[in-house]
């Protein structure tokens, strides 16, 4: 599977585009919604360098779910919600 597929709602170029930058530029860290093998999505924050060596280059990736807190910065929204429309 191509990182395009699993990256939700980033077209195929814009996923080149970032790779071509990390190789050119350097490190970047960033938000993305990716496809588990269940078809659900998953949000994740995603840190990307790349190495290059004699054998050719590698990308060296690290995710890590942000499910949790985009649950709990739901959570405080709907709270301040809540408390706001009850003073009024």
């Amino acid at each position: 599977m191509a990182v395009w597929e699993l990256v939700q709602g980033e077209h195929p170029d814009d996923t080149r585009s970032r790779i071509q930058r990390i190789q050119e530029q350097g490190p970047e860290l960033f938000e993305t919604c990716v496809c588990r093998p269940d078809g659900s999505t998953l949000t994740m924050e995603v840190s990307v360098s790349y190495s290059e060596d004699t054998g050719g280059g590698r990308f060296i990736c690290l995710g890590r779910d942000l499910t949790p807190r985009k649950e709990a910065e739901r959570a405080a929204r709907v709270s301040r919600l809540s408390v706001s429309a009850r003073r009024y």
